[in-house]
């Protein structure tokens, strides 16, 4: 390593807060592990939090990785994913992650009872199915690390097999969730009787703030929650990634919200002001024989990859994708943003083939609840691309689907409040009502103005709807949908508190300390702190505000007391 690129990168750490801790060397590429002045762990000086430098080729960026982070790769594949798994069923979000739970021991054996044993599953039967549909770079990747753990510690225990199911788990245990779990009999009848409880964790937000909503500024805001198990938040950082552009598609520098041996990122920005989140999604319009190239890893090949918010999008339509998730594109250097809404790869969704047919078809002197395809021929409100269906910042929704929302809410004795699909309204009132007919009816856009984009866990696009409108699915996620609408619901009548609060003030938008704000709406200093409760502590996730005109993010992760950090992305990149 040169002493000028040496004191390029002392220099961009110094500026944000950081001292260089680690630097190691692989033919003249460098790997910097940097730790925070101030900020640390719940409270702990001697576990301050970390910033990681990569460079050069993908293998080249996981062996340096690898050589400096061999401990915190070791957790992860270990301890995070043998419990993660399980708390992807039965979280408690409310609760302590250590709360013991009396149906933990059914659940799992009843799981295991159907799919047999994850690991050995993943690995045996779906290595080579999943490999084939992800990008050869990210499988050198992951080789990098392990040689990289290998060579620092020779008695390391990381090894191969862990850290696929650590990066290709997840999908493929999801992919079962969604339609594989249903064929077990005794599992679905145990949910019936209440003996059992399944809890997936499904609380994702992200907006998009710009033009006049920001008063000329672009806000990205992501909050991304899921069991960490009692390890992420000791492990989870930021990430500055400098690749080769050495092949035929530009490789774009970029920084990710991650942990170390995870190749993917919960929340990303690119060195073009490209932005990028992901969020759970329950759909029945899934494959799990052939899980595919999803999420995490997804997220992070549109930034990399990606220019503007239009390449970004791309790039997940053309992905072999056999999960349903939800990404937020936003785009600081056009101002625009997007909601992509994805199923698995397939040239045409049939759309009115999920939901139940005594709601399609109707049932003796009942009419059908649902609008058939003729009414979904003449009132499309966005095209398939590929499984995928996108809502700009300009995308106008068909207020006709709407009207149905009357029949399917008496039809499961549920209340429509007058109010329910005013700019403000809400579906559920508070967080603790249950007032929506499980997944059986059309979420209204709330969103107006063309200059904010927002998302929780549940598709906005009514023909999306129609791939959630699974039996199964509204038995097993039903709390977590009422959730999740009450949060779309929460989250965009406080921008538009605050949109209106400065307009009252004389300004255009919100500022970036209102667009923090906004971000922890949910938190225990939030609006709504009674969400979690006052005793919260452990961040489940990370809450990552981006300002996508200066390329800045400012990241909150590990436990609610710790202080955020901040990076500025240009000064690693020269």
């Amino acid at each position: 390593m040169s002493d000028d690129k040496l004191q390029f990168l002392t220099d961009a750490f110094n500026s944000d807060g950081y001292n260089i801790y680690k630097a190691v060397n692989h033919e003249n590429k460098v790997g910097i592990t940097a730790t925070h002045r101030t900020a640390c762990i719940n409270g702990n000086p001697e576990k301050m939090k970390k910033i990681y430098y990569l460079e050069g080729s993908h293998w080249q960026m996981g062996y340096l990785l690898g050589l400096m982070a061999e401990d915190e790769i070791f957790q992860m594949t270990t301890s995070f994913v043998n419990n993660m798994i399980w708390e992807l069923i039965f979280w408690h979000p409310r609760k302590s992650v250590d709360t013991p739970d009396p149906n933990e021991q059914n659940i799992v054996n009843l799981i295991k009872g159907g799919v047999g044993n994850l690991i050995a599953d993943l690995i045996s039967q779906f290595s080579e199915v999943i490999s084939a549909d992800i990008p050869q770079e990210y499988l050198e990747e992951m080789d990098g690390i392990l040689e990289g753990c290998h060579a620092v510690n020779p008695q390391t225990k990381v090894n191969k097999e862990d850290l696929w199911v650590l990066n290709f788990g997840i999908d493929w245990f999801l992919a079962n969730i969604y339609s594989g779990l249903k064929k077990n009999k005794k599992l679905t009848k145990a949910i019936k009787k209440g003996t059992v409880k399944v809890n997936p964790p499904l609380m994702c937000n992200g907006f998009s703030l710009f033009k006049e909503a920001a008063d000329g500024g672009h806000y990205f805001g992501r909050d991304f929650m899921f069991p960490t198990a009692g390890i992420f938040e000791k492990t989870v950082c930021m990430i500055v990634y400098n690749p080769n552009n050495t092949g035929a598609k530009i490789r774009f520098p970029f920084v990710s919200v991650t942990a170390p041996g995870l190749i993917g990122c919960i929340s990303g920005m690119n060195i073009k002001g490209i932005g990028i989140g992901v969020e759970i999604l329950p759909s029945a319009a899934c494959d799990p024989e052939h899980p595919g190239f999803n999420s995490l890893l997804l997220n992070r090949y549109s930034i990399e990859t990606g220019d503007t918010a239009e390449s970004a999008k791309n790039v997940i339509v053309n992905a072999k994708r056999g999960v349903p998730w939800i990404y937020i594109i936003a785009d600081g250097t056009n101002d625009k943003a997007c909601v992509v809404e994805a199923v698995y790869s397939i040239e045409h969704i049939s759309f009115t083939e999920f939901p139940p047919p005594g709601l399609r078809k109707g049932f003796l002197f009942w009419k059908p609840f649902l609008p058939n395809q003729k009414f979904l021929n003449e009132h499309q409100t966005a095209a398939q691309e590929n499984g995928v269906m996108v809502r700009w910042q300009d995308y106008s929704y068909d207020q006709a689907y709407l009207e149905f929302n009357r029949k399917l809410f008496k039809r499961f004795g549920k209340t429509l409040y007058p109010d329910s699909f005013d700019k403000k309204g809400y579906i559920n009132k508070t967080f603790k009502e249950k007032n929506c007919p499980h997944m059986y009816y059309f979420s209204p856009q709330r969103e107006t103005r063309i200059d904010m984009v927002i998302t929780t866990n549940h598709f906005i696009i009514p023909e999306m709807r129609y791939t959630a409108m699974d039996p199964w699915l509204a038995m097993i996620f039903e709390n977590f949908n009422q959730d999740s609408q009450w949060r779309y619901d929460a989250l965009n009548e406080m921008i538009l508190d605050l949109l209106e609060e400065a307009s009252q003030n004389g300004k255009k938008g919100v500022d970036y300390s209102q667009a923090k704000e906004i971000l922890e709406f949910i938190s225990p200093s939030g609006r709504y702190p009674d969400y979690y409760g006052s005793s919260k502590q452990v961040i489940e996730g990370a809450q990552s505000l981006f300002d996508l005109k200066n390329i800045t993010i400012e990241s909150h992760y590990g436990y609610y007391r710790d202080d955020w950090v901040k990076l500025s992305l240009r000064k690693y990149i020269k």
